[in-house]
């Protein structure tokens, strides 16, 4: 290296844009000329590809440290200072990725970071980083009301502001002596690596969060003596209150034997009159029950209304569950990748099996088999379609539809989504699910991704059509109703407010009606959802809170009808001991054995649709199944007994296959 280009390297590294090699010959440095920007070449420096890391929080206190955009190429790279870290000391920043880059011999490690605060992202030297969240908080949870005192040293009362990604403290007030607050919910705020946990607490009008290290449980002196006059005043006046009640009670009761017995002889004729009545408001309510009445229509969806609850009543005391041995439920656990998707760089050309780790009744000894492997990539962005989240076949078996979601949102209900269609037979016809080279779709969706579409790609990518994102919800619940020939999901299902359904249009591939509704204000819609042959819906859900009737993980099951005219369910007055896992991630009815398929993580259960209500333990059909995989959906076709779930990690179709 001369002279000049040792002055060079310093200019570079003095700069408020650090720049390491460059990407390109000096054509590329002429452009960066035009552009204002100057960009110095320097020797004997390289990095190591970007690799994945498990995502961690850091924060980081520097005043100096910077974060960095990344270009050029491994023998040359360039990293341009984009953010300073000195703005978001009070942030926590989450790395993804990592890469080492070395410069005359030195190595140093750099972790490609995000903010929580406004996303800011950039790669950044790990030293400049701490382990731990920073300005963040968990979700307030309800605690039993306590009552707390100030402690001996000053403390202070805040209104925490911004989301659980970024909370600050603000409009900080003193916390008063010897005055009693009661707390009634908790959370945690994290602060430069720690977990703190803060109070939100009441005194009046005065309310906010504080940390609980500034309160104690033991009553000031002065407030007890406070407390025990005040206790001791309202102790008489409830004896003297005590003893002009019962004067006043004994007068009355001499009153109303008198009244009593008058009103005897008229309540027999009027109880009979009364349930009359009753029986008659009772059969009118529920002919009217779901029906809707249709409201405005926007962006292309037409919303529907119902009133009042749209479950019919029932008593749990009437509920009962049939016996399913205990070894059948699994519990949730860490999903796991198909067994060749990083040996073979996600482009799998070989079947993969999921074998049986246990199953009984009639309809149980089938393993799973991969028989299709979905793309991963869109035509812009790389593994945007990693995320399937449910799929139904068209009414004649000709396309596959599959429902995606991205991590948008600030809840499940609110996610953004999209639906593909596969034109199933043609991609069959095509030899996509032939054992040996059912690499041939990932591949399309990776040469379109790169702009090198073959012949074979574009013949397999015209059998895909990618629809528009909408507001989606979860998407667990794609499923075709076979009766009406219409597609139907669950976009909200929280509990204490409206469910609302949406029919997807199979040609646009998005929402064209929405119905809202309320089963009733203590009990969610659940979020899978299938349909029979007759047009029948039917949900299920997992038992969290018991029942003296269903014990927790137990399984209960919803019927009901939906529809643009109308919405209402019924409990199956009789449920599952035990539902097939822990999570609940889809529904299906496979019209060739007539049966409810209900599938949670690595285990799906079967019942028959005719002995609803009245089930044996023999007519229950359980298989647990090998892999550690995430189940997301279940699919059956309508003209064959043919049966697929849809597993992620990564995305296929997986065909039930009887021994």
């Amino acid at each position: 290296m001369n002279l000049k280009q040792h002055v060079a390297l310093g200019m570079a590294l003095l700069g408020s844009a650090a720049l390491i090699g460059t990407s390109t010959q000096p054509n590329n440095v002429v452009a960066s000329k035009r552009r204002g920007k100057k960009v110095t070449k320097v020797s004997k420096t390289y990095r190591t590809k970007a690799t994945k890391v498990s995502h961690k929080s850091y924060y980081s206190l520097s005043k100096t440290g910077k974060t960095y955009k990344l270009s050029g190429s491994l023998k040359k790279p360039v990293l341009k200072a984009n953010h300073t870290l000195k703005h978001y000391v009070k942030t926590t920043w989450t790395r993804s990725k990592q890469m080492v880059v070395t410069k005359k011999g030195k190595k140093v490690r750099y972790y490609y970071v995000t903010n929580a605060k406004d996303h800011a992202a950039g790669w950044v030297k790990a030293s400049a980083l701490k382990a731990g969240k920073n300005g963040q908080a968990t979700t307030p949870k309800k605690v039993a009301t306590k009552a707390y005192y100030k402690n001996a040293k000053a403390g202070k009362i805040y209104q925490l502001k911004g989301k659980n990604r970024y909370v600050t403290l603000k409009s900080a007030r003193k916390l008063a002596a010897n005055k009693k607050y009661t707390r009634t919910q908790k959370r945690y705020v994290y602060k430069h690596g720690k977990k703190m946990t803060y109070y939100y607490v009441k005194q009046g009008k005065t309310k906010g969060w504080v940390w609980s290290g500034d309160l104690t449980t033991k009553m000031p002196a002065k407030a007890k003596a406070k407390f025990k006059a005040k206790a001791k005043a309202k102790a008489k006046a409830k004896s003297k209150a005590k003893a002009k009640s019962k004067a006043k009670a004994k007068a009355k009761s001499k009153a109303k034997a008198k009244a009593k017995a008058k009103a005897k002889s008229k309540s027999k004729s009027k109880a009979k009159a009364k349930a009359k009545a009753k029986s008659k408001a009772k059969a009118k309510a529920k002919s009217k029950r779901g029906l809707t009445t249709r409201g405005a229509t926007a962006n292309g969806i037409t919303t529907y209304h119902t009133t009042g609850d749209v479950i019919a009543p029932y008593l749990s005391k009437n509920f009962s569950t049939v016996k399913v041995p205990n070894a059948y439920f699994v519990k949730n656990y860490a999903y796991q990748y198909s067994a060749s998707y990083h040996a073979d760089q996600t482009l799998q050309p070989k079947s993969e099996t999921l074998g049986v780790v246990r199953h009984m009744g009639a309809n149980s000894n089938y393993d799973l088999r991969s028989t299709m492997y979905l793309p991963l990539d869109s035509a812009n962005e790389k593994g945007r379609n990693s995320n399937p989240q449910s799929a139904t076949f068209s009414k004649d078996d000709h396309y596959l539809y599959v429902m995606y979601v991205d991590k948008s949102g600030t809840d499940a209900d609110t996610q953004k989504g999209w639906v593909i269609r596969y034109d199933w037979q043609k991609l069959t016809a095509l030899g996509t699910r032939k054992n040996g080279q059912m690499e041939l779709i990932r591949q399309a969706a990776v040469d379109q991704y790169h702009d090198r579409v073959t012949s074979q790609d574009r013949a397999i990518l015209n059998c895909i059509k990618v629809g528009p994102t909408f507001n989606s919800g979860h998407a667990q619940s794609l499923t075709l109703n076979p009766k009406t020939n219409e597609l139907w999901f669950i976009k909200d299902h929280k509990s204490g407010v409206k469910a609302m359904v949406e029919r997807l249009n199979a040609s646009t591939l998005k929402p064209d009606a929405a119905v809202n509704f309320t089963l009733k204000s203590t009990l969610s819609m659940g979020g899978v959802l299938t349909f029979d042959n007759a047009g029948n819906a039917y949900f299920w859900t997992h038992t969290v809170a018991a029942w003296p009737t269903a014990p927790v993980n137990s399984a209960k099951i919803y019927k009901g009808q939906i529809s643009t005219k109308r919405v209402r369910f019924s409990l199956v007055m009789q449920g599952l001991s035990k539902g097939p896992g822990e999570i609940v991630q889809s529904m299906g009815y496979n019209q060739a054995n007539k049966r409810l398929y209900l599938v949670s993580n690595g285990s799906i259960f079967s019942v028959p649709t005719s002995k609803l209500g009245h089930l044996k333990s023999s007519d229950v059909s359980a298989t647990n199944f090998t892999g550690k995989r995430e189940f997301e959906g279940v699919a059956f076709m309508h003209r064959s007994n043919s049966g697929y779930v849809l597993l992620n990690r990564g995305p296929a179709l997986y065909q039930m296959n009887n021994k």
